[in-house]
């Protein structure tokens, strides 16, 4: 239908006046402020709970691995770690016992996991469907 195509053609257009791509392109865009750099951790000389709890530095990407661990005792709370493509440990999370809904504890060590550690980052909460989740940091409980 002609309309149809002219009404696609006319919000396309008024998206892309405002700077935004009708479709996702997960590729940096060329006409971009100049090429992205992936990030790498070795060269971070700062505090790594600061480096986590906030957005990663300007003009940069910080590409991660995820690795699921199901083996032994993990079977049914499965333990995961967060890396760096260069190999580089950045966090782990184990799901937690004894809850209604998933729910995870995030942590800055691979084999600590409680909430009274230094090392403790937040929690990671699903609704019961688990289709929406919130994440939760250190401080205190609004309830």
């Amino acid at each position: 239908d002609a309309a149809a195509e002219a009404r696609q053609k006319k919000l396309t257009q008024q998206l892309e006046d405002v700077g935004i791509m009708p479709v996702f392109d997960p590729c940096p865009n060329p006409s971009s402020t100049g090429p992205q750099s992936i990030f790498d951790m070795r060269t971070y000389d700062g505090d790594r709970r600061d480096f986590l709890m906030n957005p990663a530095p300007k003009g940069f990407t910080v590409e991660c691995r995820i690795t699921r661990d199901r083996s032994g005792l993990n079977k049914f709370y499965p333990k995961y770690i967060v890396e760096t493509e260069q190999g580089d440990f950045l966090m782990s999370s184990k799901k937690r016992t004894h809850n209604k809904t998933s729910n995870y504890l995030i942590s800055m060590s691979k084999t600590e996991a409680s909430k009274m550690s230094d090392s403790y980052l937040g929690k990671l909460r699903s609704n019961f469907l688990g289709s929406e989740f919130v994440a939760y940091g250190p401080g205190m409980n609004p309830e």
